[in-house]
C-alpha cells in the first residue's frame, strides 16, 4: 500500500468534539478522542454505530483540545475504518478549513511529539 499522506503523522490522544455541519445548529456535539494527528488532518475515534452513520465525504465541524487552546475547523471524512486488533472504528479526516496559525501551531506540536518519539526510541 503506498503512503497517500501529504503531511507528518503522529499517534496522539487529544479530546476532540464534533459534529456533522449537514444536520444544522441542533446537532449534538460527538466527545471521542483523536487516533493521529497531522497538520492536514485527523484520525478521530468512533463508536461502531456513530462509524456506521457517517459517510465518506461527510463535513465536520471539530473542536480539538490541543495545548494552548482548542482549534476550531472543519474536516471532511475520508474514510472509515476498523481495527481489527483493537476493535475500535475511525474516521480519518482531512481539514478544509483552518486557520494559518492553527495549522503552524497543528504541525509544532506534532514535530515536537514525533521527535520525542524518535528520541524515546532511540534511548531504549
Amino acid at each position: 500500500m503506498s503512503n497517500r499522506r501529504r503531511d507528518f503523522r503522529v499517534p496522539t490522544a487529544y479530546p476532540v468534539q464534533w459534529r456533522r455541519i449537514d444536520e444544522g445548529d441542533e446537532a449534538p456535539w460527538e466527545r471521542s478522542v483523536t487516533k493521529d494527528l497531522s497538520g492536514g488532518g485527523a484520525a478521530i475515534s468512533v463508536s461502531p454505530q456513530v462509524c456506521e452513520g457517517c459517510s465518506v465525504g461527510d463535513i465536520l465541524e471539530m473542536q480539538i483540545m490541543l495545548p494552548g487552546g482548542p482549534v476550531l475547523c472543519i474536516g471532511r471524512v475520508l474514510r472509515k475504518f476498523r481495527e481489527e486488533e483493537s476493535k475500535k472504528s475511525f474516521l480519518a479526516t482531512e481539514f478544509v478549513s483552518l486557520t494559518a496559525g492553527d495549522k503552524d501551531r497543528i504541525v509544532r506540536i506534532v514535530l515536537s511529539e514525533g521527535l520525542g518519539k524518535y528520541h524515546d526510541e532511540s534511548d531504549a
